[in-house]
């Protein structure tokens, strides 16, 4: 029997709930999601780079940071905990078990986001395109999401879950133009760069906060 709409709703609050009780009981991972970002941003100070390039990157990796969390999470309920299957005879439907990751997701990264947002507006300020800036750290979040689950129904070993996040850290985050401008790789080799996801977000952020040197329409 099929879920109507506002039962799906609240069951979907009802378990981003559970989720986020479950999150918020270590305070290093919320620290972390705070701390980690800001990392890079230092060192590409010592180098003499704008910071707003860093703190733009720092946005996009700390929500990227929530779907390689989520993959360990979604792993570990299916393969070690079997809470997955519970919930699948449960009366949960998939869209709530889906929107329900999601969210919890976006409200344990919300501090992170809100001090690199201050520090943005501290060091450079937002004057014009915030709803711009949402829509893309929105774009951003969903996108976090949905490659976790792609990840996740394909690790099958939870041993494999700190590899997997790992490299898939440095295909997204580090190497990608996420903490630096897409403008410092020569042109014909920028076509790679556009291979990662996150290269589009990043370029985005910083096309608002510093102005546009091409045409954006392509990146959204």
């Amino acid at each position: 029997m099929r879920s109507s709409i506002p039962q799906t709703i609240v069951n979907a609050i009802l378990f981003t709930k559970m989720l986020y009780v479950m999150r918020i009981r270590s305070v290093f991972a919320i620290l972390a999601f705070i701390l980690v970002p800001l990392v890079p941003v230092m060192y590409l100070r010592l180098f003499g780079m704008n910071l707003v390039h860093g703190l733009a990157g720092a946005l996009v990796a700390n929500i990227v940071m929530v779907g390689l969390n989520i993959i360990s999470d979604l792993v570990y309920y299916r393969k070690t905990l079997k809470l997955q299957d519970m919930f699948v005879a449960s009366p949960l439907s998939p869209v709530s078990y889906v929107l329900g990751f999601a969210f919890s997701s976006l409200l344990v990264i919300l501090p992170g986001l809100l001090v690199l947002i201050g520090l943005i507006y501290v060091v450079h300020g937002i004057r014009f395109g915030v709803l711009l800036l949402l829509c893309a750290l929105i774009l951003t979040w969903i996108m976090s999401i949905a490659l976790a689950y792609m990840i996740a129904t394909r690790v099958e070993n939870p041993i494999h879950i700190g590899t997997a996040s790992t490299v898939t850290s440095i295909l997204l985050v580090i190497l990608p133009p996420v903490y630096y401008p897409l403008q410092l790789i020569p042109h014909p080799y920028r076509l790679v760069a556009l291979i990662a996801p996150t290269t589009y977000p990043a370029h985005l952020i910083r096309s608002i906060l510093l102005g546009a040197e091409d045409d954006p329409s392509i990146y959204w």
